[in-house]
């Protein structure tokens, strides 16, 4: 396995590493901001075939966990 990067619903950055079981908050990305988190959502390869991408409209009137929480429903299926 690889380093992954990962990211928690209050928008901060951590990453995991595989080779010592270890998830560290010392990582690159230290926060994310909500078009930062939809864009790289929208552009999985990988999410359900039927999910349509998010918006990037009005997102001052959503709060990062609202928008973290959508886009885990949206992937969820």
């Amino acid at each position: 396995m690889e380093n992954t990067s990962l990211i928690d619903s209050t928008l901060e950055g951590f990453a995991y590493y595989p080779e010592s079981d270890a998830i560290t908050p010392l990582c690159t990305k230290k926060r994310w901001t909500k078009k930062e988190l939809i864009a790289q959502v929208n552009a999985r390869a990988n999410k359900p075939k039927d999910a349509a991408n998010y918006p990037m409209t009005s997102l001052s009137n959503k709060t990062s966990d609202r928008v973290f929480g959508d886009l885990v429903a949206l992937l969820d299926g």
